[in-house]
């Protein structure tokens, strides 16, 4: 049970289709965009500075004696970036006034338990997660709030953000591997940019 619990935060891919169907709503837009803003910043933060800056050995590498249930990590342990952006994703919810807190709630605790259960983080890693991720939902909640009457055209863009973050996640924790689906996507959002370039 606890290594599907743990496959839905993998990537933070079940938080970011919920933040990409509620762009696609008009009535919970800001909704969508606050979310974007908070898993943008908790991958930037998380993942791109904290994770690499600490580079804290995981608990399964340290006791390679442990057999592991899921695939071993390749990457560091603190923070919890699955933790992370489960609380980022409640948090926001939280400050967005969403009742659809609540279930999330229960699925970041409970994804968060997987990752101590599964021994790929220290208790400390879950805990600077769950600060982390709830801070950062909050940011981002005022990111959407402050935003809301100026014409930047955040539900536009905001989308394409959010891909680029994940494609920056995937290569990230999987550098030694390659994604074509992604090569391909990445191609696709190039065909619609039509700034001219510069003449050798």
């Amino acid at each position: 049970f606890m290594p599907l619990v743990t496959k839905l935060g993998n990537f933070g891919a079940i938080w970011i289709v919920l933040a990409l169907c509620l762009l696609v709503s008009r009535k919970y837009r800001k909704t969508g965009i606050a979310l974007c803003c908070a898993l943008v910043l908790t991958v930037i933060i998380c993942n791109g500075i904290l994770t690499p800056f600490v580079a804290r050995i995981r608990p399964c590498d340290v006791n390679k004696t442990v057999k592991l249930l899921i695939p071993r990590p390749t990457d560091f342990s603190f923070p919890s970036g699955h933790t992370a952006m489960a609380f980022a994703t409640v948090s926001t919810l939280f400050f967005c006034h969403w009742k659809l807190w609540i279930p999330s709630l229960v699925l970041a605790a409970l994804i968060a338990f997987s990752r101590l259960y599964l021994y790929v983080h220290y208790p400390s890693d879950i805990l600077a997660g769950m600060l982390l991720g709830s801070l950062l939902g909050f940011l981002g909640y005022k990111l959407a709030e402050n935003n809301d009457n100026t014409t930047t055209p955040w539900d536009a863009h905001m989308s394409k953000i959010v891909f680029y973050s994940v494609v920056f996640k995937f290569q990230y924790i999987k550098r030694k591997y390659s994604f074509p689906f992604l090569q391909i996507l990445q191609e696709e959002f190039k065909k619609g940019d039509t700034r001219p370039t510069k003449k050798t």
